[in-house]
């Protein structure tokens, strides 16, 4: 009777585990790094500026405009990137500073942040026009839309980015499958989500893997779940924020993203258990054939010097 190799019984058990790895992708095992808006390290939320002098803000560090523009994407607005800053939601100096109707609340560990050179939209005189201090207020166009009008001629357009790490049973950038990471997002005044996009600038979305959009999305977070896309390693968020203005007009006016509520599905263990029972099905088998190899390895002997001498 023929032998049946073991290995052939594990690939039968395990559904070929190295091939479907290949087509299935990795599996998540865990996450790092990962923050949101206006959180600080400890967990809690960053506190925000009460000088209100220019540059005084409270910068987020874990989210950063990557890419700004003001007409649409012809040409970068690079005041306007760098590293996101916390907007002042009590300040009562700068009447009616914060918006009306009002934006999502903060929460216990997330708060709205901006894109540097945002100034206060509604106080008087110069020093309304304080920049990086927590204010919200900055240029947007009349082209409210969505999903975000990338290549709107007069679209106001603000790109905050931040970083996480994904770990798993594979090498770095293998696509990982049956993860999906749940957020609450906020944002004035629309919003697109790109997962590890192929770009910074206003293609942001070219090549993309998971996209999810909401429009006019500041006065309540909704709830987006971002399933593809994701890779084992350091994986990128893109959140593109529109800022429109009455159709037809341009103007300083607020706006700002808010994430938070995030939670993270890992595959089940389910998914490990053929692969468990493999290798104890394989230290069981292997444990029997070398009680019967070394049995026979004596008759092997035996005949082998019969043969030979």
């Amino acid at each position: 009777m023929p032998r049946i190799s073991f290995f052939a019984v594990l690939m039968v058990l395990t559904g070929f585990v190295p091939a479907m790895d290949s087509a299935r992708g990795a599996i998540a095992t865990g996450v790092t790094g990962l923050y949101y808006t206006g959180e600080s390290s400890s967990g809690g939320t960053l506190a925000a500026s009460t000088a209100l002098t220019n540059n005084s803000g409270t910068q987020d560090p874990y989210w950063t405009v990557t890419y700004a523009s003001t007409n649409g994407g012809v040409s970068a607005a690079t005041p306007n990137e760098g590293t996101s800053y916390v907007i002042n939601t009590t300040q009562t100096t700068y009447a009616s500073q914060y918006p009306s109707p009002p934006w999502a609340p903060n929460t216990t560990n997330a708060e709205w942040i901006t894109a540097p050179g945002a100034v206060f939209t509604n106080g008087s005189g110069v020093s309304s026009l304080v920049e990086n201090a927590g204010g919200d207020g900055l240029l947007g166009y009349g082209s409210d839309s969505s999903p975000v009008a990338m290549n709107a001629s007069n679209a106001a357009i603000y790109v905050y980015t931040t970083t996480f790490t994904i770990t798993g049973n594979a090498t770095a950038g293998t696509a990982v499958t049956g993860f999906t990471l749940n957020l609450q997002v906020s944002a004035d005044n629309n919003y697109d989500v790109f997962v590890n996009p192929t770009s910074t600038t206003k293609e942001l979305g070219v090549g993309t893997a998971a996209f999810v959009s909401g429009a006019n999305a500041y006065t309540a977070a909704s709830a987006i779940a971002l399933t593809s896309g994701f890779v084992i390693g350091v994986n990128t968020i893109s959140i593109q924020v529109e800022n429109a203005a009455a159709t037809g007009t341009s103007s300083i006016n607020y706006s700002g993203l808010l994430v938070y509520g995030g939670s993270v599905a890992l595959p089940e263990v389910g998914a490990w258990l053929p692969l468990a029972a493999a290798i104890a099905l394989y230290g069981a088998w292997r444990w029997t054939r070398s009680v019967t190899d070394r049995r026979a390895g004596v008759l092997e002997v035996g005949v082998l010097r019969n043969f030979t001498s």
